[in-house]
């Protein structure tokens, strides 16, 4: 317990090449960075980097198709 702190080791796992495509596309499409963060097999999260208030209103309105 008084010894330094080992990390546990973090299996790496090469990312699906379909979801490195999707997510190319959803940068290229809406202009920033996108990541996907998954949770567990079957689930995760989207995030969409955007850097002024003007660039998250065009981000929604890309998604949301209104103005």
């Amino acid at each position: 317990m008084t010894g330094p702190r080992v990390p546990k080791a973090v299996e790496q796992v090469d990312p699906d090449p379909n979801l490195k495509v999707a997510i190319e596309q959803l940068e290229r499409v809406l202009g920033t960075r996108v990541r996907v963060v998954e949770k567990s097999h079957q689930r995760g999260r989207i995030e969409i980097d955007y850097y002024s208030l003007e660039d998250l209103q065009r981000i929604y309105e890309m998604l949301v198709g209104e103005k």
